[in-house]
């Protein structure tokens, strides 16, 4: 093999390896999530100074086999990755393709990480950080919700 096709292999097989990794062949894609607060009722996750926030649902840009759905508070996990769950739920064997979450509920075919353990309620205009994690695909998201606002005639 001559000098000249070894020098024009290596620069193929270089730009090769230059466009697979500037692709994103290995990376997982995804999740598009969009948050709701659902205005009309309170929330049903009970809270220690009778405060009412609304209901938060998160809505996904197609079904997906959700494996892990983590929320944590923003503030927390901005100085530890480590940040402690206020709710955390995790499929280890098949849950069903779900195309929405409501925070605090538990989804058919997932169970919290840690038996027994309880949504925490959330504060109003707090943020905080959805993590959702499936087979093919991961995502996150911002949100926070906001108190109940009773109307004068309640």
């Amino acid at each position: 093999m001559s000098a000249k096709s070894i020098v024009l292999t290596l620069i193929v097989v270089a730009l090769a390896g230059f466009y697979i990794y500037m692709s994103d062949w290995f990376t997982k894609p995804t999740i598009q999530i969009i948050y709701t607060r659902r205005a009309g009722a309170a929330s049903r996750i009970p809270r220690d100074d009778n405060a009412e926030v609304y209901p938060v649902s998160f809505s996904f840009n197609k079904k997906y086999r959700v494996t892990s759905a983590k929320v944590v508070s923003a503030s927390e996990f901005a100085t530890n990755k480590y940040a402690h769950p206020l709710w955390h739920v995790i499929s280890d064997s098949n849950s069903l393709p779900t195309k929405v979450l409501i925070y605090g509920t538990t989804p058919r075919g997932m169970k919290p990480e840690i038996a027994g353990a309880k949504p925490q309620p959330l504060q109003p205009n707090v943020n905080y950080l959805l993590f959702v994690e499936a087979r093919e695909a991961s995502g996150k998201i911002d949100f926070q919700t906001s108190e109940v606002v009773h109307s004068p005639n309640q």
